[in-house]
């Protein structure tokens, strides 16, 4: 559930949002039930007290019980933030409860705890001059800055009588004043600097998916060539999208910049192509790489992603020298590092069956945990694609 500001003493509450994930062979009257209760409400309240969608995973109408399937229906990534996400099932529920479903749904938590989600051209910010409008706000005109003429007329036409009143006063008693216009050449509208308003603007900023893949001797031995053909569907989902793509490698003793980012996926696929694998696994190094290479995107107003592809096993510190305890210690260090920054991170477990060390190291991270043995490529690229995915607004 998201937070939301108390309304001030007799006004109305704020409209609450919920979203009802519906799975495959999902109950209808259970469905029906709730969105009946709630648009009663409206209709009690005479207002509109509550909204609701329905959702899937992928946007395709699900399936009910009784072979009826509701429309419209958004894909989950297009929904948004809600208040409160019902997740509709039916009597065999375990077996629509999927991977790629709990990872989305730990991305929706993930996303609350820090504030808010972005979409696929980024974070919105605010910015002073360019970026779509959301109308204006009294302020004074600087570097950068645009006044909005309009609103700023209308700020000053209730003062007119008045100040025509003080000006003519003005007059007869300083007739000579620099600053005054001659009695027989009144201004036809006085506007002053309390009246300026400024135009207000909310600007996408890029998004920059860094992926960290872990092409050390363990996950050379378990599924690399697997998690290089999950990142190469990834990569090009970015490029549709138009995000920039970068990607560091780490093995042996430290990491690597195999890609610094960019929007060529001719690039992004040579590099992933020729990238070794086999040596230690110095995780450490790799998350402080990952988060240095975020910082500076942050830096250049970018919003980065961190995918991390790892089974969580590291057995090199982060000075280079061997042994799992240290190395252990220093990876879950780095991890507190990357949550501290307040990225939004997903990690890819790449071993054979799920390892609670992986898992460990992304609740440490505050990223979103999905096991990869688990999770087809189309899954994982769901999972990416609901990190960046925006509110409705």
């Amino acid at each position: 559930m998201t937070d939301r500001p108390k309304a001030p003493a007799g006004a109305a509450p704020p409209t609450r949002r919920f979203v009802f994930l519906t799975l495959p062979n999902y109950t209808m009257i259970a469905l029906a039930s709730a969105v009946d209760a709630l648009r009663m409400a409206n209709r009690v309240t005479r207002r509109e007290a509550y909204v609701w969608s329905l959702a899937t995973l992928d946007g395709r109408p699900a399936s009910a019980s009784n072979g009826l399937q509701m429309s419209p229906t958004l894909a989950l990534e297009q929904a948004g933030l809600a208040d409160i996400v019902f997740v509709v099932g039916g009597v065999q529920v375990e077996k629509a409860v999927t991977p790629g479903l709990l990872a989305a749904l730990r991305f929706g938590q993930t996303q609350r705890v820090q504030g808010g989600a972005s979409n696929g051209s980024g974070a919105q910010q605010n910015s002073k001059a360019r970026g779509r409008p959301l109308g204006a706000r009294r302020g004074d005109l600087g570097a950068g800055v645009r006044l909005h003429v309009v609103e700023t007329l209308r700020a000053a036409a209730p003062w007119q009588a008045l100040r025509k009143r003080e000006t003519a006063l003005l007059l007869q008693n300083s007739a000579g004043a620099a600053d005054a216009t001659p009695l027989g050449h009144p201004r036809r509208i006085e506007v002053r600097r309390e009246d300026f308003h400024v135009s207000r603007f909310k600007q996408r900023r890029e998004t920059t998916t860094i992926f960290v893949v872990d092409a050390s001797g363990s996950a050379a031995l378990h599924r690399l060539a697997e998690a290089k053909g999950a990142v190469e569907l990834l990569l090009a989902d970015c490029y549709v999208r138009r995000d920039r793509v970068a990607m560091l490698a780490f093995r042996g003793k430290g990491a690597e910049l195999m890609l610094p980012p960019t929007r060529s996926l001719v690039r992004a696929k040579r590099s992933l192509a020729g990238m070794p694998g086999g040596g230690g696994t110095p995780l450490a190094a790799g998350v402080d790489a990952a988060l240095a290479l975020a910082l500076a995107s942050v830096r250049r107003g970018e919003t980065p992603i961190l995918v991390l592809l790892t089974d969580g096993r590291a057995n090199i510190a982060r000075d280079g020298s061997p042994g799992r305890e240290r190395a252990g210690a220093d990876a879950l260090a780095a991890a507190r590092t990357v949550r501290a920054a307040g990225l939004t991170a997903l990690l890819l477990d790449t071993s054979p069956h799920p390892q609670p060390v992986a898992e460990r190291l992304a609740a440490e991270m505050g990223a979103a945990y999905l096991p990869l043995p688990h999770a087809g490529a189309g899954t994982v690229n769901q999972a990416i694609r609901l990190a960046s995915a925006r509110p409705a607004r």
